[in-house]
């Protein structure tokens, strides 16, 4: 490619000797002028080959250097720091390189060349800065779905007292891991306090996320888990044993026990208690409404109580609607109730 250059640069030097031996007797002014007129000429048919291998020295130095930041990279060297040298290093190879392809006959601006290679390095890092940092977050997120959904869905399978401060102890020890992880993940990447900070709370976000996610799916599911756990409440002693019914049972309290065990379930589940400072009534509140005015009304179904379950405006629940959930959860507690006496 350089002898594409070469041979015009020889070219020009020999034809102008030529002309110069040639043109001695000449007017000085004269010939000059047609001197210069020749250069100019000579130097017009070079510019398009110049400015060809110019073009194949910067995309050759590209090329060099994607090779080179991939092997630095892969070789566990920081993104900042192998960015920064490996386009030192290439910048250098094509300044050798350019000042092979220079014609000093010719006052081309040839700066624009080395902008462009410079535009192109840079954009080449910003598009694999990216895709790394894309790659980071997913591999922590992953991570964290995959420590998250199993132990949730077990946690809330089983619900009692003890589950949300389970869940609440899980998300904490987790989201510390993936956040410390993230953080030393991105320690090589010589990004602001501000961005790096905006990276680990979206972690932090993404963890809630997936906890929300898996309670709000659980919560779908709540009537099904309260049936089964009513009914082998119901048919089941307290050693887990099938009940042989003698017609000496009190009917009433073991329907109280596995109602309020399903009511139990419920309030764990309609609500998401992520902060160690979520306190709330939902449990009392179903009690007292679907299990001890299911007493009072036997008693005396004169009696007009206040329903506390009447509102739509409980914002502690998770899945919302808590009148119509209630008005559901009433008529199976109902439903059950005198069904498993039929059977008895």
């Amino acid at each position: 490619m350089l002898n594409m250059i070469f041979f015009p640069v020889f070219s020009t030097l020999f034809f102008s000797s030529r002309y110069d031996a040639e043109a001695t007797y000449f007017d000085e002014g004269v010939r000059s002028a047609k001197r210069k007129q020749l250069e100019e000429k000579l130097l017009q048919l070079i510019q398009p080959a110049s400015q060809s291998v110019l073009g194949h020295v910067r995309l050759g130095t590209l090329e060099k250097f994607k090779e080179v930041f991939d092997k630095a990279l892969n070789g566990g060297e920081g993104f900042s720091l192998a960015s920064r040298n490996c386009t030192q290093l290439c910048m250098a190879l094509f300044d050798e390189g350019f000042a092979d392809a220079i014609i000093e006959q010719a006052n081309w601006d040839t700066s624009k060349v080395r902008d462009k290679l410079r535009r192109d390095i840079d954009m080449h890092i910003a598009s694999v800065r990216a895709a790394k940092l894309s790659e980071i977050t997913t591999h922590y997120e992953a991570k964290l779905k995959e420590a998250l959904s199993g132990p949730v869905e077990a946690l809330l399978d089983g619900a009692s007292s003890e589950t949300w401060p389970a869940i609440r102890k899980l998300l904490r020890r987790e989201t510390e891991a993936a956040v410390s992880g993230l953080s030393g993940a991105l320690s090589g990447f010589d990004m602001d306090e501000q961005t790096k900070g905006s990276m680990l709370q979206n972690m932090e976000n993404y963890a809630r996320g997936v906890v929300e996610a898996k309670a709000r799916e659980e919560a779908g599911r709540v009537l099904i888990r309260m049936k089964d756990r009513f009914s082998t409440l119901f048919s089941h002693d307290s050693d887990s044993i099938p009940r042989v019914w003698t017609g000496n049972e009190d009917i009433r309290a073991i329907t109280k026990t596995a109602r309020s065990a399903s009511l139990k379930l419920l309030s764990v589940m309609v609500v998401t208690r992520l902060n160690d400072d979520d306190n709330d009534s939902i449990e009392n509140t179903l009690s007292v409404a679907l299990v001890d005015s299911a007493n009072a009304a036997v008693k005396d179904r004169s009696i007009t109580t206040f329903d506390p379950l009447a509102s739509s405006t409980w914002e502690e629940v998770t899945f919302g609607h808590a009148e119509v959930l209630a008005s559901i959860v009433y008529n199976f507690m109902l439903k059950n109730f005198y069904f498993q006496i039929s059977m008895v």
